[in-house]
């Protein structure tokens, strides 16, 4: 294949003095401008807008803001050594070192040097401020994308093309809207992709770099290089395996040993001189000395090993991540893994490469700028499908026979420093992989996906082949979908012979694409040493996709769970044998209680247990469990966010069962059914021939990390193993009293397999009681439910009135009067709550069911507001806990409507007891107000009638003495 250069382009490329492309007709606008203002006007658009949750400061992102405030408050107090007028005395606390050796310096040092400008602490509030720099920052990045694309490609067409790419990718979009370093972390590894291709600028062979301007400048760049590489570092110091592969190939620029050495030795003072105030400041501030920031390493390694939560982090920690954590330092928990559990833990760590880059980063599956969730999930995937044309072009030294010497080595350079940073973001299979981390090296996939269509606009032989790759690889991405696998299971009935038809389909594909792949370098590459290089780098690409889907295939994890939704009429049923399975000797089963694992639907649910009807509704698990109770203020974090209730998300529902109902010795049938006029959806699970083992979702554990990596699912559990074999109960779908086949699911396929319906025993002593005062002795009979000794104290009530809130709630001014909120009125009231003191002597219950209710409507259009109960142990309002079942908004008419938010807590759960509830009132989604204040959408609302009613309950209390679960 001969060159595609004119002689005019030849011509100008011989010069190795001149650096800039030839500027092509009609571009006359500065490309990476364009693409920046359309980049930081997208971003701050986005957030403007507010379509998705405003979540700047969510999880992480609230430690960097609070090592800002940090910061500020040491800049302020070194530059004047005096307190701020009027305000709090400003002084370093002790736990100045604590955040900033896990945040680093540079992301809060960005605003924090603005905020000590102007004399302010940060807060919530100031949020804007975040925005308007992390949108800057998305800016520049899209900048310098254009930049380097424009040096790959010499063509300001193409190189606006890849900016803007950029600029509106979406998972980039939610990245500036949250003040983590993964968006500047893109800016600095571009930064130094760009200065490390400045290293073959101006390379002659025959003018050697030993001295005179030339040495001089190549100092000056190694310099800058080693700075940029001394920030990333400090920014993301797993990333340090990709900027020394990029560094080690800026190596075979420079002409000469003298010339390398050189730029070994600048590179190093450049990193040094900005990694060693870090290193003297750490060693100041702790004792000792780190290099880099210490974000916890050893416990984020020990969570990635673990396998029993197969690898996400969750709250509280598993018994194993805790083990791995008390490690001396990084390498033991690596190494203690691989030696136990060397099989698992490689199926894990393949897994872990679909959690980096499988789906993009959108924390809360919410729309972007119109865009829904499942748009950017296909756009996302059709960037990495574009990329492998650009690998494979780069693998085949396009970049040598597109442009002329010194520039085709520049691109070259760029596309394979492009390469090797996305390979380096291999280094976070180590921890809790997720889209998160993978965002990174998105840029550099960007880059390459526009640069194979560049190769193939430009060489129209390639394509043809380019287009065949394109549509294999997205039919590879739509057959390696969990719909697919869970589709061909429900044509078998079987769990294992579904994954293996979806493995052999990928097979067929990954044969394909190969096939495709070598017929585009047979084109493209001259050389027969090219080509075989080629081969073997396709055949290794091929190879690692079908390890991550044969361990999926293995693992069947994601693919075991299957729904029934049950309308009239229909009833999930369960027999379950527990003849010789039941208790020890000596023991006795204290509490029965049937788990159910369904959708919000079932809180109505009718339980029927061996002919009788349980006379309550299930309840969630963990508000039988005070010891975890404090799982709700985390799942209410990220539920929430998604618009939801903590209702509505997935948990264990339990229905309590009197002992006297069971048969200790023999069969029971459990029947779940929907409320009247309703329906509700039961999970089950596959029969797996591989795998007797069950698992079923953790009572006790919640996962963000996999929370949002599911969307649409809205289920945080981890999977536990249990020893319930295939053949230790009986499913089968009921409808109108008839028993149906072992198609236990309306839906089309087959479903086979269980139930998750499964019955609990607390086995225990005669005198055992549960702890808290909540123990229940066995009913006296068949048919009887046990007594509650709470069931008959009174209840405390009382009237909320405009006397219990600021003054200027009162809409009429009358004390007893109706109470008003709004954006002015929350601006011009000093508290926008109530406290009401709850008497020691009130509550001696194991439980408090809280009621709020009331009546409210709109003053002119419609409008979002809230009323937001929490409870206190006596402290102060921003550290009560709000109940878990409070909605994130109430809609408020023309008309007078009632509401009435109601949930049980455990007394147990705070030390001292419930001793304050508070009300507040926000004119909008309170998380939001609470956090970010009132912007254009807050609503104006009237309330009327509102009254706190407080129920002492007894009800058994779920932590003490051992569970069975069969």
């Amino acid at each position: 294949m001969g060159t595609i250069l004119t002689r005019e382009e030849s011509a100008r490329g011989s010069d190795p003095g001149r650096l800039k492309a030839p500027y092509e007709a009609g571009a006359w606008l500065p490309a990476p401008l364009i693409a920046g203002a359309i980049a930081f006007g997208l971003a701050m658009l986005a957030q403007l807008l507010g379509q998705e949750p405003r979540a700047i400061f969510f999880g992480d992102s609230r430690h960097y803001l609070e090592s800002c405030r940090q910061l500020v408050v040491l800049i302020r107090t070194a530059c004047s050594g005096l307190a701020a007028g009027g305000g709090p005395p400003l002084s370093v606390g002790g736990s100045f070192a604590d955040y900033l050796m896990a945040d680093g310096p540079i992301l809060p040092l960005m605003p924090a040097a603005y905020f000590a400008l102007i004399g302010k602490l940060p807060t919530p509030l100031d949020w804007p401020v975040f925005a308007v720099l992390q949108s800057f920052l998305h800016g520049l990045g899209a900048m310098l994308l254009c930049v380097l694309m424009q040096k790959v490609t010499q063509s300001r067409k193409w190189a606006l093309v890849a900016g803007l790419a950029w600029a509106a990718y979406p998972a980039a979009i939610v990245g500036s809207s949250r003040f983590l370093t993964e968006t500047p972390t893109v800016l600095f590894l571009l930064a130094m992709v760009w200065f490390a291709s400045r290293l073959g600028d101006n390379c002659d062979p025959a003018r050697p770099w030993g001295r005179g301007r030339l040495a001089r400048i190549a100092a000056g760049k190694g310099i800058v290089l080693g700075a940029w590489d001394g920030i990333i570092l400090l920014f993301k110091p797993a990333l340090m395996p990709a900027f020394v592969a990029v560094n080690a190939l800026a190596l075979g620029y420079p002409p000469g040993w003298r010339a390398r050495a050189l730029v070994v030795a600048t590179v190093l003072c450049g990193g040094i001189a900005v990694i060693l105030p870090w290193a003297f400041f750490s060693k100041a501030m702790t004792g000792s000395m780190y290099l880099t920031p210490q974000r916890a390493p050893v416990y984020n390694v020990a969570t990635g090993c673990d396998i029993e939560s197969d690898g996400w982090g969750t709250s509280p920690d598993p018994p194993l991540t805790a083990l791995l954590a008390d490690s001396p330092g990084v390498i033991p928990p690596v190494v203690a893994s691989w030696q136990t559990h060397p099989a698992e833990l490689l199926n894990l760590t393949l897994r872990k490469v679909y959690r980096l880059w499988g789906e993009p980063w959108n924390d809360f599956s919410a729309s972007v700028l119109g865009v829904p969730a499942k748009v950017q999930a296909w756009w996302h995937i059709l960037l990495w499908v574009l990329a492998v044309p650009g690998i494979l072009a780069t693998l085949a030294a396009a970049p040598l026979r597109l442009m002329p010497e010194e520039r085709g080595r520049a691109a070259d350079f760029i596309c394979w420093a492009s390469v090797l940073v996305i390979l380096g973001h291999f280094a976070y299979v180590s921890v809790e992989a997720n889209s998160r981390y993978g965002f990174t090296a998105m840029p550099f996939v960007v880059l390459l996906a526009v640069y194979g269509l560049f190769v193939a606009a430009r060489l129209p032989a390639q394509r043809r082949a380019s287009l065949s790759l394109i549509v294999a690889g997205a039919a590879l991405a739509a057959a390696s979908g969990s719909a697919v696998a869970s589709g061909l299971a429900a044509l078998t009935g079987d769990l294992r012979s579904g994954l293996l038809a979806q493995e052999a389909t990928e097979c067929l594909l990954l044969v394909g694409i190969g096939l495709m792949a070598v017929r585009y370098l047979d084109k493209l590459v001259p050389s027969s040493r090219r080509k075989m290089m080629g081969g073997l780098a396709v055949m290794a690409i091929a190879i690692g996709i079908f390890a991550v889907s044969l361990a999926y295939c293995l693992d069947g994890r994601q693919a075991r769970e299957w729904s029934c939704t049950l309308s009239a009429g229909e009833s999930a049923c369960r027999e379950i044998d527990l003849r010789g399975r039941a208790l020890g000797a000596g023991q006795h089963a204290s509490l029965a209680a049937v788990l159910i694992d369904g959708d919000a639907a079932c809180r109505d649910a009718v339980i029927n247990v061996n002919g009788h009807r349980l006379p309550e509704h299930p309840e969630l698990l963990l508000r039988l469990r005070p010891a975890h109770y404090s799982l709700f203020n985390l799942m209410r974090m990220f539920a929430t966010r998604f618009g939801k209730q903590v209702d509505e998300i997935r948990q264990w529902r339990v229905g309590l069962v009197p002992v006297s109902w069971l048969n200790m010795s023999g069969s029971n049938i459990f029947r779940v059914s929907p409320a009247s006029g309703s329906s509700l959806t039961v999970y089950g699970d596959y029969v797996d021939s591989w795998a007797p083992r069950r698992r079923m979702p953790a009572f006790d554990y919640f996962s963000g990390g996999l929370f949002n990596s599911s969307p649409g699912a809205f289920d945080g559990r981890i999977l536990n193993p249990v020893g319930l074999s295939n053949g230790s109960s009986v499913s089968w779908l009921e409808s109108n009293g008839a028993r149906g086949s072992n198609d236990l699911s309306p839906v089309r396929g087959r479903q086979t397999g269980q139930y998750r319906i499964f019955l609990m025993l607390a086995a225990g002593a005669d005198h055992q009681v549960f702890p808290g005062g909540g123990g229940v002795p066995p009913a006296s009979g068949p048919g009887k439910m046990p007594a509650s000794p709470g069931a008959g104290r009174q209840k405390l009530r009382k009237n909320l009135t405009a006397r219990d809130f600021d003054p200027v709630l009162s809409k009429t001014g009358v004390p007893g009067g109706e109470l008003r909120i709004s954006r002015a009125i929350l601006r011009a009231s000093s508290r926008s709550f109530c406290e009401v003191k709850v008497p020691p002597a009130a509550l001696s219950s194991s439980y408090v069911r809280v009621t709020v209710s009331g009546f409210l409507r709109a003053t002119s259009s419609p409008a979002t507001v809230s009323v937001l109960p929490l409870v206190g142990g006596g402290g102060s309002f921003d550290d009560a806990t709000v109940l878990p079942s409070t909605p994130p908004f109430l809609k408020a008419g023309a008309e007078w409507e009632r509401f009435e938010i109601s949930d049980v807590v455990p007394s147990g759960y705070l030390p001292a007891g419930i001793r304050s509830v508070y009300v507040a009132l926000f004119p909008g989604p309170w998380e939001e107000v609470r956090e970010y204040g009132c912007d254009r959408r807050c609503g104006d609302a009237v309330f009327k009638g509102l009254k706190l009613e407080l129920e002492p309950l007894s009800r058994p209390v779920l932590d003490g003495g051992p569970l069975l679960i069969y």
